[in-house]
């Protein structure tokens, strides 16, 4: 018996690896089934927060936060649409520098779209000139990592010597493993012909297992050196969408905007719950999810002890990682006071131009 999380951990479970082909039959079904009630789901009940204030200097100024990596003592920011840069802070938000930066130099990258840390390196993706860069933890540049032709966009490392990462090259491939040498492994293709373009949407690392999941089709997958292998299957009931019935581009699209269905956009896990955002067609949600007995606590905004929190953007193995600042600003002018128990510390002395804070949580 395998687990996708142990017992003691996480209770997602399988009997075995399977191939695509048995998914439906032979893997563990995770049942989601819950109203569109809108309501204010309060973290504070699950988690402990640590709300950490982003230092704000010329040197520091994040357009945009995609992804956060808590390594160590450092917290590490990835601007993917903005600056297009990494930047590392302390724990208490000191900023002390960046890695890496886009250009055609030495180390420069043309295109950044994500990044990991293993072993106290940072890997970056390039995808326009389909590398991953290498990088010492104080920025120094190290090597690069060619990808053989493929168009790669985000990744995850698997063990010491090699990692998978998602395609974009419009072929039929959604997933390609490889060597840190650059050796391909292997590669996946997409469940239907015209989903090539679908990518899967993220990975979640937990327990020396990289997990991943396709938008739509609702199956987590973990993955090895050279497959992927289905584990679970989300059950969100009347909500599924409804994939196998579809067999063109033009019939997904218009399931997309017309449909009335649940789809899972990310996922963290920790020892005793699964947090989860779902997307119902229009907006939303977060969910909370009881591995020992799968009650789902859920809402459509996110709150600290009442205060306003939001944009999931990274994860540790003792919880998620989000943000506030100054949306947190918008939103809490606009809060239901009584509500409020709890502020960030300085938080009223922020304005909206500063750099948004992280929330790190873990679990009590």
């Amino acid at each position: 018996m395998k687990y996708f999380i142990c017992t003691s951990l996480i209770v997602l479970l399988f009997n075995r690896c399977v191939s695509d082909t048995d998914v439906k039959k032979d893997i563990n079904i995770l049942e989601i089934n819950f109203d569109k009630e809108y309501n204010e789901l309060d973290i504070s009940q699950f988690y402990n927060a640590t709300f950490i204030p982003l230092e704000l200097n010329p040197n520091s100024c994040i357009g945009s936060v995609d992804k956060v990596i808590v390594h160590k003592d450092n917290i590490y920011i990835m601007d993917l649409y903005q600056t297009k840069s990494v930047y590392k802070f302390n724990l208490k938000g000191r900023f002390i520098t960046k890695v890496g930066r886009q250009g055609k130099g030495n180390g420069e990258y043309l295109s950044l779209k994500d990044f990991n840390i293993k072993d106290d390196l940072l890997y970056l993706s390039s995808q326009y000139d389909n590398k991953i860069y290498v990088y010492k933890l104080n920025g120094e540049f190290l090597r690069v990592i060619p990808l053989n032709g493929t168009v790669g966009t985000k990744f995850s490392i698997l063990n010491n010597s090699s990692f998978v990462i998602n395609t974009a090259d419009g072929s039929n491939k959604s997933s390609a493993f490889y060597k840190f040498n650059g050796k391909l492994l292997g590669e996946t293709s997409s469940s239907k012909d015209f989903l090539h373009w679908l990518n899967p949407l993220s990975f979640c690392y937990y327990n020396d297992t990289t997990y991943m999941y396709f938008a739509f089709n609702n199956v987590i997958y973990s993955a090895n050196e050279q497959e992927l292998v289905p584990v679970c299957e989300l059950n969100f009931g009347k909500y599924n969408f409804p994939l196998e019935r579809i067999n063109s581009k033009k019939e997904f699209m218009s399931s997309v905007d017309n449909g009335n269905y649940y789809t899972m956009s990310y996922f963290s896990l920790s020892e005793n719950y699964i947090f989860m955002k779902v997307f119902d067609s229009k907006q939303y949600f977060t969910l909370v999810i009881d591995n020992k007995s799968k009650e789902i606590h859920k809402g459509n905004n996110i709150s600290f002890k009442g205060f306003p929190i939001y944009s999931t953007v990274g994860s540790t193995l003792k919880g998620p990682v989000l943000l506030y600042g100054p949306r947190s600003q918008e939103i809490y002018n606009e809060h239901i006071m009584e509500n409020l128990t709890f502020l960030p510390e300085n938080f009223e002395n922020s304005s909206e131009v500063d750099n948004p804070g992280v929330v790190i949580l873990t679990e009590k």
